[in-house]
C-alpha cells in the first residue's frame, strides 16, 4: 500500500482525486508546515505531495522538510509555470514537478516513475520550458522517455529479481506476467501477448501481489532492486532534468 502525505492549503482537492481513481493508498494531509513536520515525526511516507504557496508551503519550508528527512521523495505541485523558480526547487532535491491542473491525469504515471527512482516532469511544465527564455534543456524528458531511456537496465534488473523470486514460489506464468508489468504493459496487452483471458491475468496478478506481499502493480517497481547501472541512469536523468529546465 502506498503511503502519501499531502502538504497543501487545500488537501481535500487531492484526497478526492485519489479516491476517484480507486487507488488503494493511505492518505494523510497537512494544511500547515507545522502539521507537516509533526506528521513526519510520527510516520514514514513513500511520497510527499508538496503544493507550493506563499503562506505555508514555501521553498524555505521545503528545505526544512528535506533537512529533517534527507532521503524523502517529494513532488512539487505548481499553479504557475515560472521555470527559473521551479528549476531552483528541483535542484534542492525534488523528485518530481507537476502542474496542479494535470495532477489527476498523470497521477498513476507519476507514482510508477517514483517507485523506480525516476524524476517526473509533467507535460505542461515541459512545454512551458520550451516556450520560456530558458535555452538549455533536453528536448524529451517526460515519463515515456524516463522509462524507455533505461529499458535495458530495467529488463536486466527484472530478470535478476525474478531469480530471487523463485523462493516466493511464483509459477512460470506468473514470472511472465511479472516481467510484462515491469515493461509497462496493461492487463489487456498482457492477455493478448500470452493468449489468455484478461480475467486470468487479473487472477494471476492478485496471486503475485499476495506472494510478494504488495497490494498493487505500482509496488512491483518498489519491490525490484535496481542495479548500480540502473541507479546511475536514474541519477543521470535527474541531472538531465536540471539542464532541461
Amino acid at each position: 500500500m502506498t503511503n502519501l502525505l499531502f502538504c497543501s492549503g487545500h488537501p481535500d482537492f487531492y484526497t478526492r482525486i485519489i479516491k476517484s481513481l480507486n487507488d488503494n493508498a493511505t492518505i494523510d494531509s497537512a494544511d500547515s508546515m507545522h502539521k507537516c513536520l509533526c506528521a513526519l515525526s510520527l510516520n514514514l511516507y513513500d511520497f510527499i505531495i508538496y503544493e507550493y504557496d506563499q503562506a505555508h508551503f514555501t521553498h524555505d519550508n521545503l528545505l526544512k522538510l528535506l533537512k529533517k528527512r534527507p532521503s524523502q521523495r517529494v513532488v512539487g505541485v505548481y499553479s504557475h509555470t515560472d521555470c527559473d523558480e521551479i528549476k531552483n526547487h528541483l535542484s534542492s532535491g525534488l523528485s518530481g514537478i507537476v502542474a496542479k491542473e494535470e495532477f489527476e491525469a498523470i497521477y498513476k504515471d507519476l507514482i510508477e516513475i517514483l517507485y523506480f527512482g525516476g524524476v517526473y516532469i509533467s507535460k505542461k511544465l515541459h512545454n512551458a520550458a520550451k516556450q520560456s527564455s530558458v535555452t538549455s534543456f533536453t528536448p524529451s524528458f517526460p515519463v515515456t522517455a524516463t522509462l524507455s531511456n533505461t529499458s535495458n537496465s530495467l529488463n536486466n534488473d527484472t530478470h535478476k529479481q525474478l531469480r530471487r523470486n523463485e523462493n516466493k514460489n511464483l509459477t512460470p506464468r506468473q514470472h511472465e506476467i511479472f516481467v510484462h508489468v515491469t515493461e509497462g504493459m496493461s492487463n489487456r496487452e498482457i492477455a493478448i501477448a500470452l493468449d489468455i483471458a484478461e480475467g486470468t491475468v487479473k487472477a494471476h496478478l492478485n496471486t503475485i501481489y499476495k506472494k510478494l506481499e504488495i497490494s498493487n502493480r505500482f509496488q512491483i517497481f518498489r519491490y525490484l532492486e535496481p542495479s548500480s547501472e540502473t541507479s546511475q541512469a536514474m541519477q543521470k536523468q535527474k541531472q538531465d532534468a536540471l539542464c532541461y529546465l
